[in-house]
């Protein structure tokens, strides 16, 4: 069975001062490296902020016809097909459903099936319908004959975004930060950004379009507020392999024909605005924010418009187009001491990784690792026969005493002279039924002394011993009492 000791042993930590500098200086190696790469982790991350989401702001967006709209070529996808009858050539207000300035959404139609419902019974309005007859309810719109256009040149449209901000840290409200009328006012900040490609918003993205304080200069100086950008750079940016959303290109939403263009079935793009600032002095005066736009694989979008006609009957649009929907999130952060001292400090227990490397190659890797192993492994003594030895020695301590203590010792008599002879006992009767019941002698005062005789052997008293020790009462040749 194995040694319990051995079996529960207690593994403890020894300094050990190998003096190898290929070890110190590999260990200093592995220190340095690790430290940068906290303090890499800590700046580049803003782990040495405060943070907060953003409050939700506003994000307002405008669509506009192109520059020379009239001048642009006719597009090749105008020409009639299976799919469409040809092309409208529409203003902004009529590509854009419903147009009244757009809060957070803006819905582009790049397609337009057209139908009419004619001219209603008389005495109906289709527009009106106030006769309580079912004479005078029209038709269902996907019931009636339809014509179908794609919009012209849908991708030379501009579209117009201007968004705020706010953030809330602790119990404070801070300055919002906008896209800007003016720069440097006292309580707006000039918010720089993006809009990047690949759907990630990795700082190795792609940068599709940037608005810096170059391009906000000159959009100021022309009276231009917002970020512009095309709806073609739009879709350039939203496509996650990053080669462009071509409309043309074949449709992977689910109730879309074989063949059909994604400018027919319509696609639902997510645009969220992430804010970010890598500040240490004020929380607004290095904020950021990117576009990254996104393609929703598998859906289409559409919105069927109700046009009433003067004769009663209704115009149908059933419009079929990119749906944009922009949303506001990020973090916005505050230097805190106290956040980064914490984020440091969790950090730099990553230097344990340095030391167990380091003992690793110690151990296992170099090749005077057998010597280093009896450096720093040491064997102690088994506890176990320790413990027994301590024990052996408290016992016998019971039978001795130290000399100076001997002299001292007489309660009931005189001092004891270790060189007297103590007379023998004269009462040696044996009374009938055995020997009496109290000793054969009395053992005078210290009697037990190590300086009166050598101990006996093994440590028993000297009553039980088979020879009276020399000084103790007996002369030399004396019988024990048992002989007696």
């Amino acid at each position: 069975m194995q040694d319990l000791d051995e079996l529960f042993a207690y593994q403890t930590y020894k300094v050990v001062n190998i003096k190898d500098r290929r070890l110190g200086l590999l260990y200093l190696a592995f220190e340095i490296a690790i430290a940068v790469y906290v303090l890499w982790n800590i700046f580049s991350s803003g782990l040495y902020l405060i943070k907060t989401i953003p409050i939700t702001g506003s994000i307002r967006i405008s669509f506009q016809i192109p520059t020379g709209y009239r001048t642009l070529p006719t597009p090749s996808y105008c020409a009639p097909s299976s799919f469409s009858s040809g092309c409208m050539f529409l203003n902004a207000e009529q590509v854009v459903f419903p147009y009244a300035g757009q809060q957070g959404s803006v819905f582009i139609t790049t397609r337009i099936s057209v139908s009419n419902t004619g001219v209603p019974p008389p005495g109906c309005s289709y527009a009106t319908p106030l006769a309580a007859t079912y004479a005078c309810s029209p038709p269902a719109y996907n019931t009636l004959p339809s014509a179908t256009y794609y919009v012209a040149n849908v991708e030379r449209y501009t579209l117009m975004i201007d968004h705020a901000v706010r953030g809330q840290i602790t119990s404070g409200l801070l300055l919002q930060a906008t896209v800007p009328t003016t720069i440097g006012t006292t309580t707006t900040s000039a918010m720089m950004g993006r809009l990047v490609a690949g759907c990630t918003g990795a700082g190795s993205a792609p940068t599709v379009l940037q608005w810096n304080e170059t391009v906000r200069a000159a959009a100021l100086a022309s009276r231009q507020s917002g970020d512009t950008m095309t709806v073609g750079e739009l879709l350039t940016a939203a496509d996650c392999a990053g080669n462009g959303i071509d409309l043309d290109a074949n449709s992977t939403s689910i109730t879309a024909s074989v063949g059909e263009s994604i400018r027919s079935t319509g696609a639902i793009i997510s645009m969220p605005i992430i804010y970010s600032n890598r500040q240490t002095t004020g929380a607004w005066n290095d904020l950021k924010y990117e576009y990254i736009p996104a393609l929703i694989g598998g859906e289409e979008y559409k919105i069927i418009e109700k046009i009433p006609q003067p004769d009663g009957s209704i115009t149908y649009w059933n419009r079929h187009g990119v749906q944009v929907t922009l949303t506001q999130t990020g973090t916005i952060g505050q230097f805190n001491f106290l956040s980064f001292l914490s984020n440091l400090v969790g950090g730099l227990a990553l230097l344990k990784v340095a030391t167990t490397i380091t003992e690793m190659l110690m151990m296992y890797g170099l090749p005077q690792r057998k010597l280093y192993r009896e450096a720093k492994v040491e064997q102690t003594e088994d506890f176990s026969d320790v413990r027994q030895e301590l024990k052996e020695i408290k016992r016998r301590r019971r039978f001795t005493q130290p000399p100076s203590t001997a002299a001292a010792e007489s309660p009931n008599g005189p001092p004891y002279n270790p060189n007297a002879i103590a007379p023998f006992p004269s009462d040696m009767s044996q009374p009938t039924g055995g020997f009496q019941s109290t000793p054969l002698y009395t053992a005078p005062p210290g009697a037990y002394a190590s300086h009166m005789y050598p101990p006996p052997q093994p440590f028993a008293p000297p009553y039980i011993q088979n020879q009276p020790p020399t000084g103790y009462g007996y002369a030399p040749g004396d019988q024990p009492a048992s002989s007696l």
